[in-house]
């Protein structure tokens, strides 16, 4: 297939980490991963994403502090904002006549939704 039918994150890992990953969530301990991989970059651009919701409360500080450093990056960097939002319709927060169930977190009377 096409991959188009996953919903969630995922990655294969080598079976021996794996193990160790699993080994601390038995023993109930948190996990915490990063994937991270070395891409060449095309240009002498800083390259950086933001992943976030609309609602997110916990990332408006580290916004307003990193705001003045972006700026000073000016063309040197290249920044691609992305937001989790979900479908209203499909989840049903638009109604058949289009009234927005879903009230403050769906937009475009309830066709476009943030996670609560």
């Amino acid at each position: 297939g096409s991959g188009s039918d996953i919903s969630i994150p995922s990655f294969l890992m080598f079976k021996k980490d794996a193990d160790a990953v699993k080994a601390q969530l038995m023993d109930d301990h948190p996990v915490q991963l990063e994937m991270a991989w070395s891409l060449p970059t095309p240009d002498d651009r800083v390259e950086y994403d933001l992943w976030t919701v609309p609602t997110d409360i916990v990332s408006r500080n580290f916004l307003k502090s990193f705001k003045p450093i972006a700026k000073k990056l000016g063309d040197r960097a290249y920044f691609t904002p992305h937001m989790y939002i979900y479908d209203g319709v499909r989840t049903h927060c638009q109604g058949n006549d289009g009234e927005n169930f879903c009230y403050n977190l769906c937009t475009n009377n309830g066709r476009d939704c943030a996670t609560d």
